[in-house]
């Protein structure tokens, strides 16, 4: 028996891994594997890595250090990460407001979710009273007996159970500083920082948050920011519920050793009905603060002017992000122009991007404020002064001018739900078209497609690859008549067609020349999507 970075592999292994055909080592490290108790993924070295900018103001104790474990861990760690996800999704074992880290659930589509239910609000004249939460130190707190006990009831069973008690008790840490090691510390709870399989397991930790909810009492979850909110047309019955769901919450949050940011901690009111008065909301006896507006994922919610509130923040850090692209953008030195435009693109103008589906309701006004910001950030990257027309900016550097990429991207977000169908977070079978949008994104879709002259039905719709991990993949290299280049074009289209309509009429063809040889080409097709 050898030891390989505290992984125990038989002697037999080592000695004939040369001679041995690749099945026979294949299976021989499976066995090692569901045998083993899987040492090397406890062990992690540790580089203190601190936010940006605030390394004077914390210091040494406000580091965030990553685990970098072995390339065979993180190797395992992508096995195990799709199998537990296809596993939630097909069985549905994560409730659709659980958002983040998992397939189609998005933080852009957790953000549209809020905005549909507060306009739904507006248009009922119901009250609507939002909560924002902030678990503190979420991943390093999380409590592993905890999350190993709920595994079974999201129906987690054998040896993933095994390796994932394997690889989170008794871990040990090691932080490296330039040439010197720290001595090994065991960590106790917590999921490491830097594994991929942390956010699915965070996600398995937080699936039974809903239980805490009273009836009538809506939430959203993304990582560990929760958004908890309750419309009605009755403001007494919106408090009682909230104050029982704060009260569930907090129960919930001491059983699994778990603790509420209070800095964090705010309520709003975003309807567009007036208090008379601010009902008393509690958490564990304190009052919670009420706010004008709340944040959540970036977005600043507001009970008045919603479009200048969102506007107004995006400005405020892209007018930032501005002044710092001025101290590095050089004529003779410094970054090269492609790189600056990478920047604005990447840094500044993306802001806009990520709320696309918020910010295509931006009036022209609006739209135009979005433009300058644009324009004046490639102007710096490009060094031009500031009588340079905006359309001789834009065909300068390549770009699409903001407003209308914005409404692209927004068109593009929109058709991507309905091209997933049911799949789809915000699908519903009783609207028309089957997502649930609202009002002016409607009017939105039916112009967009009136514009293209088709309609919404000829979308072509994604395959349900949720339940295509059973369907097998054919390569042929030279199994058909028309894989040969020597036939002439139109002879092998004809015996193209003819093949596939024979041969693969119920499959999907993702590739017709995937080969490299001069004589042959090659086509593949998974089946039954």
């Amino acid at each position: 028996m050898i030891l390989l970075n505290g992984f125990k592999i038989p002697a037999l292994f080592s000695s004939t891994l040369r001679i041995l055909p690749m099945l026979l080592i294949l299976d021989q490290l499976r066995c090692s594997i569901s045998q083993s108790a899987l040492h090397p993924f406890p062990m992690g070295l540790m580089r203190p890595l601190w936010p940006s900018g605030k390394v004077s103001a914390l210091g040494p104790e406000g580091s965030r250090p990553i685990a970098l474990t072995s390339v065979f861990s993180k190797f395992f760690e992508r096995i195990l990460i799709q199998r537990i996800t296809h596993h939630l999704l097909i069985g549905k074992k994560v409730p659709p407001s659980v958002n983040g880290f998992l397939p189609l659930r998005d933080n852009q589509l957790a953000v549209y979710k809020i905005h549909t239910a507060i306009t739904e609000a507006h248009n009922h004249k119901k009250y609507f009273l939002g909560i924002s939460l902030d678990i503190k130190s979420a991943y390093d707190s999380v409590y592993i007996d905890g999350l190993i006990l709920k595994c079974p009831r999201l129906r987690i069973y054998g040896n993933i159970i095994k390796v994932l008690h394997s690889f989170l008790q008794n871990r040990t840490i090691q932080v490296r500083w330039r040439n010197s090691l720290s001595k090994t510390k065991t960590v106790q709870k917590g999921l490491p920082q830097g594994s991929v399989v942390s956010p699915i397991l965070f996600v398995c930790f937080l699936s039974d948050f809903f239980e805490t909810l009273d009836v009538g009492v809506d939430y959203s979850i993304f990582a560990d920011d929760i958004f908890i909110f309750c419309a009605h047309t009755s403001l007494d019955y919106i408090s009682k519920k909230l104050q029982n769901t704060m009260e569930n919450v907090y129960k919930w949050c001491n059983y699994w050793k778990l603790d509420i940011s209070p800095e964090k901690f705010s309520i709003a009111d975003l309807s567009k009905k007036k208090l008379q008065s601010y009902p008393r909301i509690t958490y564990a006896g304190f009052p919670l603060p009420w706010t004008q507006t709340i944040k959540y994922l970036g977005i600043n919610f507001s009970k008045f002017n919603q479009n200048g509130v969102i506007l107004k923040n995006i400005r405020y850090k892209a007018l930032r992000k501005i002044n710092a692209l001025k101290s590095i953008a050089y004529k003779n030195y410094g970054p090269r122009t492609k790189d600056l435009i990478n920047m604005v693109n990447n840094s500044i103008c993306s802001l806009f991007y990520y709320s696309c589906s918020l910010t295509n309701k931006f009036s022209e006004t609006q739209y135009k404020a979005c433009n300058s910001i644009q324009t004046m950030a490639l102007r710096v990257a490009l060094g031009l002064p500031k009588w340079t027309p905006n359309i001789v900016l834009m065909k300068i550097a390549g770009q699409e001018v903001m407003s209308e990429k914005i409404k692209r991207l927004a068109a593009q977000f929109f058709i991507r739900q309905l091209a997933n169908g049911t799949q789809s977070p915000i699908y519903d079978q009783n609207c028309k078209p089957s997502i649930k949008l609202i009002k002016k994104d409607e009017v939105l879709i039916a112009n967009l497609f009136a514009d293209l002259d088709t309609s919404t039905d000829h979308i072509i719709t994604f395959p349900d690859t949720l339940f295509s991990r059973n369907n097998f993949c054919e390569i042929h290299l030279s199994d058909f008549s028309f894989q040969n280049k020597a036939h002439p074009v139109f002879l092998i289209k004809d015996l193209f067609e003819e093949a596939v309509s024979k041969e693969f009429y119920d499959y999907h063809i993702i590739a017709t020349d995937a080969s490299k040889s001069h004589s042959f080409t090659s086509i593949a097709g998974i089946s039954n999507l």
